[in-house]
């Protein structure tokens, strides 16, 4: 083994898989380990080193997306939403959702919904 790369680590793994130009491996390898420990809502996987990657709603309750039509937003939001039904158990979490667009309307069982806001007057009066 290279340099002094150790084989139970997952970082040390990695980087020899990618020395070696073989990348199936370490993405089963690292996301198997990965999901496991993982306390995140589950973002992706780090271009770099293979891990995974997220936030954790309890010290980062809020989320805040823009962009340009056609960027992803409603995709990115649809995911998210997917992603803390299946961390929480139902009445664990509440999603509040202001989507003047109705992009995600029906996305969002009743068990988990705190409020679906759809315009100005209906968010003003929902946020005071």
């Amino acid at each position: 083994m290279p340099g002094n790369l150790n084989p139970t680590d997952r970082r040390s793994r990695t980087q020899l898989w990618r020395a070696r130009g073989d990348l199936r491996g370490p993405l089963a390898q690292v996301l198997a380990d990965e999901l496991v420990q993982l306390e995140q809502i589950q973002w992706g996987i780090d271009e770099f080193t293979l891990l995974l990657f997220g936030i954790d709603p309890r010290t980062e309750s809020h989320l805040f997306l823009y962009g340009d039509s056609g960027s992803g937003k409603s995709t990115m939001l649809r995911g998210y939403i997917h992603e803390i039904m299946r961390r929480y158990e139902p009445g664990k979490a509440r999603i509040f959702m202001i989507d003047y667009r109705r992009a995600n309307l029906g996305e969002i069982p009743a068990d988990y919904l705190g409020a679906y806001m759809t315009g100005h007057e209906q968010t003003t009066d929902s946020i005071a």
